[in-house]
């Protein structure tokens, strides 16, 4: 440092330069954060614009805590709300699940019937063709009398035993 009134005054020159440099730097305008839209900022800065709060009076303590407080307590019923909301959501998945294999169970029965309908149908419809050609009737050899006969078709065995007798 150099001795004398000019050299001191220009320290505190310098200094002061320096300072006011510091200072516009720092109360310059920022960019706003990552991940938070500028318009959501100039909302929040117009909500915040109080006709008793200003650049020259940035508020008390007290009512920066009662808005620390009120934050607190929003998130404390947010979080209730999403609990509430995780364990209705929870149970309503099970129960539509439920309702899903209920219906697909009811469903793959009255596939199955349909099926075993279908199936009964056509052995029908085979068994009545075969029935209904010519010379595809089966033909009653000497072995079979009417004592075999009347096994198979009980409704002749009375005929066929007054007959007899």
């Amino acid at each position: 440092m150099a001795d004398g009134p000019g050299a001191r005054d220009m320290n505190r020159d310098d200094m002061e330069r320096r300072f006011e440099q510091w200072l516009d730097e720092a109360l310059a305008a920022e960019d706003p954060p990552d991940g938070i839209d500028a318009e959501m900022l100039a909302t929040m800065a117009e909500a915040n614009a109080d006709a008793n709060i200003g650049p020259d009076h940035p508020g008390d303590s007290y009512t920066m805590w009662a808005a620390m407080t009120a934050l607190t307590h929003e998130v404390k019923l947010q979080g209730r709300a999403f609990k509430e909301l995780h364990n209705t959501l929870g149970t309503q998945t099970s129960r539509v699940a439920e309702e899903i294999r209920v219906a697909y169970r009811e469903r793959e029965r009255d596939v199955q019937r349909e099926t075993e309908r279908r199936s009964r149908r056509e052995m029908l419809s085979t068994l009545i063709d075969l029935r209904d050609r010519p010379g595809a009737r089966p033909r009653l050899g000497p072995r079979c009398r009417s004592r075999d006969f009347e096994t198979f078709q009980p409704e002749l065995a009375g005929t066929r035993l007054r007959e007899a007798g």
